[in-house]
């Protein structure tokens, strides 16, 4: 084993599930069924008794876990199902699921599917990579490189023939042939701290490793298409913003729209955001299709000939499954837009793109759906609830225990900070993530510092209502022992962000939600995620006040109570029935005597007449 790669001898042209039945050096023949593994384990005679009842019981536990797809003994296939629910979901006591995990990375290396046990020790490291290993200047920092470090040397890679190439490899290799949970977050902490070192680590190799959003790794930045597209679309962003374009940019962009009015309003900055998005994955739809970046032109590319609305759609109605979306549906709409108000479509064409997104638009959600309430429900009942609501404090014990590593105690306190702010205040995770310290919190007394409010202007918001909410000091005292003793390990000098992002922006909202969500389900063990809270405190609140819809309305900034009703009047129902129900209960405690003595009176005999 100490000789193998532990790679497959071809470089993977799509995705990791290309080597899911080929194994470290390509000897081995297909993919391992349980049972069949159990028959392997029965014939390993060096291992004792109880050592082989423990792999086996490993074994039924990962079948459970796993179900209904039959269990197959392959570190691709158990990644991707193993770790897509925290382990009290399946009904294992985190403990007893890391020892499964750690007898299945047993079984994997004796099958020779599995990448070696020193893997994250720096024994056996190149003496290059050694030398860089010891230059690194914190412990936590050094356990963030080792895994790369370690594969390299597999790898006969040396540091300065390091490319970013090397580093997506890395993630093929680390989903083909090691067990381990959120390789995507893994990469991307190695690619961030590879790039602190080459910033502070004198002689470090000059290359910047990357690793973006994985929902984004098929799309490319406007900057990569031919310069006329990019400023085309540009130019129409600018309109839906309200900006106005010189005749310069008219001249140069050939807008086809620039005598076409604007929208009746500017949209807001993260709409337009929304909006530039949507126009890079439809141009990412037809370059993966085959078309050449350089050979756009403008934005009726997206969209003329017919053809290619089309094939945009396509391609993202198979990524989401074949199943209708709200997202296929802005992607649709915005088509629709670009056809009709920039480009100047023919009816028939619009007919078809209008038909198109008829069959991508999902039916139209006026109540909460399924999903969402069963979380809520969850979170409802009294252990859930009582644990969700003291994490905050669960968190902060946890960070200032003795011997807790200075960077994971700052982690640990701005995870309890940021579900802190989504409890006494529902908001959505953008706003969250984008809190700033100079214009969004509100100190009543600068002197004295303590954080009393929250203020966001309306055009950050996405209802246009601007959010402005009270801080009890108890939060507020939260925060200023995160700002002053734990922020300040977690942020460059200037940054004004409440959770700060490398350099000076801030976290971004995508990745706050992914590891405030893995917390909270890994120490609740309940499906979660950050909107969620907002159900969860509107159904609090009308349990404790039922029938309080305009006070619900104000916070949520629907514009119709009616909206409000119609979603959230199934939780209130809940809280209808049990009221119905304790009356019911009250009123069989006060006839219990009278209908006992009912009962039991004796009947009166009729006499007859003579």
């Amino acid at each position: 084993m100490s000789n193998m790669q532990y790679f497959p001898s071809s470089k993977p042209t799509s995705s990791a599930q290309t080597f899911t039945t080929g194994t470290p050096n390509g000897s081995l023949g297909p993919a391992l069924t349980a049972a069949a593994c159990a028959q392997v384990i029965a014939t390993w005679d060096d291992l004792s008794d109880q050592r082989r009842r423990d792999l086996r019981s490993a074994l039924a536990s990962a079948e459970a876990i796993v179900a209904p797809d039959a269990l197959v003994l392959d570190c691709a296939f158990l990644n991707q199902r193993l770790y897509r629910r925290p382990p009290a979901a399946f009904g294992q006591a985190q403990k007893r699921f890391t020892n499964i995990v750690s007898a299945l990375r047993a079984i994997l290396r004796r099958l020779d599917r599995h990448a070696p046990d020193s893997i994250t020790g720096p024994d056996g490291l190149s003496p290059d990579w050694l030398r860089l290993h010891r230059a690194v200047p914190t412990r936590e920092r050094q356990l963030g490189l080792i895994r790369f470090m370690k594969f390299c040397t597999h790898q006969a890679i040396t540091p300065d023939s390091v490319t970013q190439d090397t580093l997506e490899t890395f993630e093929t290799w680390l989903n083909c042939f090691t067990l381990t949970d959120d390789i995507g977050g893994l990469v991307r902490r190695t690619a961030y701290n590879w790039r602190w070192a080459e910033a502070h680590v004198t002689g470090w190799p000059a290359v910047s490793l990357t690793k973006g959003d994985a929902r984004d790794w098929y799309s490319l930045p406007l900057a990569a298409y031919s310069p006329s597209f990019a400023a085309e679309a540009e130019a129409y962003l600018a309109r839906l913003g309200g900006g106005r374009l010189s005749m310069a940019e008219i001249d140069i962009t050939d807008l086809k729209a620039a005598g076409r009015q604007g929208p009746r309003r500017a949209l807001r900055p993260r709409s337009i955001e929304t909006q530039r998005n949507f126009i890079r994955i439809a141009a990412a739809a037809l370059v993966a299709g085959g078309r050449d970046p350089a050979s756009f032109t403008g934005l009726s590319d997206l969209v003329q000939p017919i053809e290619n609305a089309a094939a945009i759609l396509d391609f993202h109605w198979k990524r989401a499954g074949e199943k209708p979306t709200s997202y296929l549906a802005g992607l649709a709409d915005v088509l629709r837009q670009i056809g009709q108000y920039h480009v100047g479509l023919a009816d028939a064409e619009m007919a078809v793109i209008t038909r198109l997104r008829t069959a991508v638009k999902p039916q139209q959600q006026g109540t909460m759906n399924d999903k969402n309430r069963k979380r809520v429900q969850a979170l409802l009942q009294d252990h859930n609830l009582a644990r969700l609501l003291q994490y905050p404090h669960e968190l902060l014990r946890r960070a200032t225990r003795p011997g807790v590593p200075e960077r994971q105690a700052a982690r640990l306190v701005l995870f309890a900070v940021a579900l802190e702010m989504l409890t006494i205040c529902p908001m959505r995770r953008e706003n969250l993530a984008t809190l700033r310290l100079d214009t969004d919190l509100v100190r009543a007394d600068p002197r004295q510092g303590l954080i009393t409010g929250i203020y966001i202007t309306a055009d950050r918001v996405k209802n246009g209502v601007p959010i402005e909410w009270p801080i009890a000091v108890e939060t507020g005292q939260l925060l200023q022992l995160y700002l002053t003793r734990f922020r300040p390990v977690l942020a460059e000098p200037g940054n004004p962000y409440l959770f700060p992002g490398t350099g000076q922006r801030h976290k971004s909202a995508h990745d706050l939600a992914v590891q405030l969500t893995k917390n909270v389900e890994k120490d609740i063990g309940v499906e979660f995620n950050l909107h969620v809270m907002r159900h969860l405190a509107v159904a609090l609140y009308l349990k404790a006040s039922p029938g309080s819809y305009e006070i619900v309305r104000q916070v949520l900034g629907h514009r119709s109570i009616n909206t409000t009703k119609t979603f959230y009047a199934g939780l209130e129902s809940v809280t209808a029935a049990e009221l119905f129900s304790t009356v019911m209960q009250a009123q069989r405690a006060a006839t219990q005597v009278a209908g006992q003595m009912a009962f039991q009176r004796p009947r009166r005999l009729r006499g007859k007449r003579s």
